[in-house]
């Protein structure tokens, strides 16, 4: 009994509270049959026991978004039992929703030493390190978390890349190794992709850059924002005729959409800023990541 209560328990702090916001009304049905428990056979429960219900009864209250109640009854645990399976990492996410960050990443690094195999576990010490500037030890519980994985995300490689980022310009080149071996493990995944054109230009590697955008505008049915963006990088090295070449093309390739696809409001307003690059820019910087700019 005593170790199924505890899978319940894990089981449960792995859901998210997105997943579980539906079924509040049944979180409330499940958080009074623990405590109508835990009160009726109080006397006949062990310490094991007693342990395993409250950390139960801490996981619903953490998904149903109460995680101060759920941060009394982990101090319950831990009192109880110390080493349960699953306390450290749950008093860790209720600590960082309470925005309790620097407990938080003491629970998660706790949890981290006892469960090093918990890929989620490192995800969240990152994000309470990220939360911290503490980008080096983000980029390591970053890293720990991708080897974890079968099949980590995107975001993974981005939070790791830009947390080297982070600890200063001899880590750009670093970062840009960690986001090609996402692109390599993920199957190039266009936001790694776009990534990795950011850190070229940082790397004042205009050629990697619009190489890579190159590669992107052959692979892809809607270019025409891959070419907008070369042409502002060739603009902005001097580069004014490919520049003007690259704006007419991305005109070009939004003209053979179909009208359906040219109506759209996204479809215009590129169309207006690439029309702005190619015949008013005068050249000076617009202030804005490019990319979402256009």
């Amino acid at each position: 009994m005593i170790r199924n209560c505890c899978t319940i328990a894990f089981m449960l702090s792995a859901l998210s509270l997105t997943t579980l916001a539906p079924a509040h009304d049944g979180l409330h049905d499940d958080i009074d049959a623990v405590t109508q428990r835990l009160a009726r056979e109080a006397a006949t429960l062990t310490k094991e026991q007693r342990a395993s219900l409250f950390l139960q009864r801490a996981e619903l209250l953490r998904a149903h978004g109460d995680t101060a109640a759920a941060l009394h009854d982990y101090a319950r645990v831990e009192q109880l039992a110390p080493s349960m399976h699953g306390l450290w990492y749950g008093r860790g996410a209720a600590q960082l929703a309470q925005g309790q960050t620097e407990a938080a990443r003491t629970s998660l690094q706790h949890f981290c030493k006892l469960h090093p195999q918990q890929a989620r576990a490192h995800l969240l010490l990152a994000t309470a390190s990220e939360r911290l500037g503490a980008f080096d030890l983000a980029a390591s519980s970053l890293e720990q978390a991708i080897a974890l994985q079968a099949r980590p995300q995107p975001e993974h490689f981005l939070r790791w890349s830009r947390a080297l980022r982070h600890c200063g310009a001899l880590h750009t080149v670093e970062s840009l190794r960690v986001l090609e071996q996402g692109l390599e493990r993920l199957h190039h995944p266009v936001a790694l992709a776009i990534e990795a054109v950011r850190v070229e230009i940082e790397l004042q590697r205009s050629n990697a850059a619009l190489g890579r955008l190159a590669r992107l505008a052959a692979a892809s049915p809607r270019p025409e924002r891959w070419l907008a963006w070369s042409g502002k990088i060739l603009a902005d090295t001097g580069r004014q005729m490919e520049a003007q070449l690259h704006f007419e093309a991305a005109l070009r390739a939004i003209g053979q959409l179909p009208p359906s696809r040219r109506a759209t409001a996204a479809t215009q307003r590129l169309e207006s800023r690439i029309r702005w690059l190619l015949y008013e820019w005068q050249g000076d910087a617009v202030q804005v990541d490019f990319w979402d700019w256009i």
